[in-house]
């Protein structure tokens, strides 16, 4: 109940359905002196629900309350989106709960969850084969929620036992309606609660104490475990949030920490390539790692969900289109072939890439970062423009410091590990006659290196947009 001490001057939507828990909320927040609308969602599936409505509608008349029923079509979503009636039933009711507060303007929306909910979900994550995570149960208070991302979603009774809330309706006159359906034991969470509950308490009369504090040991270990993951991210990973999100592995950094916080950071980095993906499963996961420290260099694998793993040697990238990644990550040319003036300005090569072309002095070249393999440094007095193009049949390159030895550009994009996607339209510079000057990410060519003579030093650097 802590977190309505902080209420009294906000707003909320409270879920009512009629039922024991509800009711006993309701009177609790009147009670409190806490704002809030009440709002009923008609599921359309019970004959009695027309009743409640008329029903809570004197309730919260007599109240002076705000109330509103919304009517859901759950057969209809259920049938599209292929999911359980409980399933579709819960979807739908939390979307409308927080549509009207979202257009209510209100500062959260609360439901009534109470100790016995939080015992039968821990259960139910247990038996579902759940990790920590499902196992630590229903937050009380949960902001971004996957219901929304601002509104929190508030429960303010999971310490509370069911006992306790039919005796403080007992107590206080509140009449509150029995759901037929709950002892329905076709559902799951009825089977639950109705039947294996009975013989568990068989065994420990405390079995959903016990459950409860299971989850409280989860949550706490949960907590320490996505410290730990987000410590390691940033060493391990990179996200790239593109038109086409996806995020770069480093294999061997990943093979180097705990199986357990591998699980984490893969199931992290999914959630920014599909933040509406559904959990994915544990064999998704453990096949993903597997394969991850496998002693292939390149590949393509498919998962779940539209999910695809793909591997360029020291790398993998977690992606939902393989080529979409190739364009975003790899430098790349959209036109055939551009003429550039070799003064300082900056030209955009794709939507994702750029050339910045900068005039620098002898002192600046010579303090250059020789390990940036994507700036290139000419001399400007032997050349005024340049030409960059995709490659062409034949091309071959002579490479500076190597006696003039040359190299078909086709195995140089294969050395600098260029996926395949992306090599079509990967950009090499050349000078007006056509010969190759540099491919990014390789060296330079024999043609046009900066002597210590030369008075106008070209700086080329690709960059993304």
């Amino acid at each position: 109940m802590d977190i309505l001490q902080k209420a009294r001057n906000s707003r909320f939507i409270l879920g009512l359905s009629g039922g024991v828990d509800s009711m006993a909320l309701f009177h609790i927040l009147l009670a409190k002196k806490i704002q809030f609308k009440a709002v009923y969602v008609h599921h359309g599936l019970r004959e009695k629900a027309d009743e409640e409505v008329k029903s809570l509608t004197e309730h919260c008349d007599h109240y002076n309350v705000n109330f509103e029923c919304v009517k859901i079509d759950v057969l209809a979503h259920r049938k599209k989106n292929k999911e359980s009636i409980e399933e579709a039933a819960r979807n739908l009711r939390y979307a409308a709960l927080f549509d009207v507060a979202e257009k209510e303007g209100c500062e959260g929306v609360i439901v009534a969850h109470h100790f016995d909910d939080q015992a039968e979900s821990i259960l139910m994550h247990l038996l579902r084969g759940s990790g920590l995570d499902g196992l630590s149960g229903m937050d009380a208070e949960m902001c971004p929620s996957p219901f929304h991302e601002t509104i929190p979603l508030l429960r303010p009774l999971l310490t509370v036992p069911k006992e306790e809330l039919i005796q403080y309706c007992v107590e206080n006159e509140i009449v509150f309606h029995e759901d037929v359906s709950n002892q329905d034991s076709s559902y799951r969470r009825n089977l639950i609660r109705n039947e294996i509950f009975p013989v568990l308490e068989k065994f420990n009369p405390q079995v959903k104490s016990k459950l409860v504090q299971l989850g409280r040991i989860a949550k706490d270990e949960t907590k320490f475990l996505e410290e730990q993951t987000d410590r390691y991210w940033d060493e391990i990973c990179q996200f790239y949030d593109l038109e086409k999100p996806f995020v770069e592995i480093r294999r061997d950094e990943l093979a180097g920490v705990p199986p357990a916080i591998q699980k984490r950071i893969l199931r992290k980095a999914i959630r920014c390539v599909r933040p509406e993906s559904k959990n994915v499963g544990y064999v998704t996961i453990t096949t993903m790692m597997e394969n991850i420290a496998s002693d292939f260099d390149t590949n393509i694998l498919y998962f779940e969900d539209h999910l695809l793993l793909v591997f360029m040697y020291d790398v993998c990238f977690l992606c939902d289109e393989a080529d979409a990644l190739a364009q975003q990550y790899f430098p790349q040319l959209e036109k055939e072939e551009i003429t550039i003036s070799l003064v300082a300005q900056e030209v955009a090569l794709s939507r994702y890439d750029r050339l910045v072309i900068e005039e620098i002095d002898q002192e600046t070249f010579s303090s250059r970062d020789t390990g940036d393999l994507f700036c290139a440094y000419i001399d400007g007095d032997e050349l005024d423009k340049i030409v960059v193009s995709h490659k062409r049949s034949g091309d071959r390159m002579q490479m500076l410091g190597f006696g003039g030895q040359s190299k078909k550009i086709a195995t140089v994009l294969i050395d600098i590990k260029v996926h395949r996607e992306a090599r079509a339209k990967y950009p090499i510079f050349r000078d007006p006659t056509g010969r190759i000057l540099w491919v990014p990410g390789y060296k330079i060519s024999i043609d046009y290196p900066v002597q210590n003579t030369t008075k106008k030093i070209i700086k080329l650097k690709l960059c993304k947009q």
